[in-house]
């Protein structure tokens, strides 16, 4: 019985995360000569920022701010966010 309700409840919980609609944005930001690439974006539950063939995903609780480094880039950068509830997507290269 216990492995019954275990199971109902990963099941309700992956519906209601499969229910959230993943919004997608392309982020973009000019390293000019050198530069630390990041993108950044809010969302509920769930990120994936992608830049270069690469993947960063992180899980969480709740709506959070997140924001990860890719490294020394030059010249004009492009990256993708996904996530539900994606707000205030964007990238940054500070010099």
């Amino acid at each position: 019985m216990k492995r019954i309700m275990v199971t109902m409840v990963l099941l309700s919980m992956f519906m209601v995360l499969a229910a959230a609609p993943a919004l997608a944005v392309g982020v973009s930001a000019n390293c000019g000569t050198g530069g630390y690439f990041y993108t950044r974006a809010t969302a509920d539950g769930w990120q994936d920022h992608w830049h270069d063939g690469a993947l960063w995903h992180t899980w969480y609780y709740g709506t959070q701010y997140k924001s990860h480094g890719w490294g020394s880039e030059a010249g004009l950068e492009y990256g993708d966010i996904y996530g539900p509830d994606l707000t205030g997507p964007s990238a940054i290269c500070p010099n």
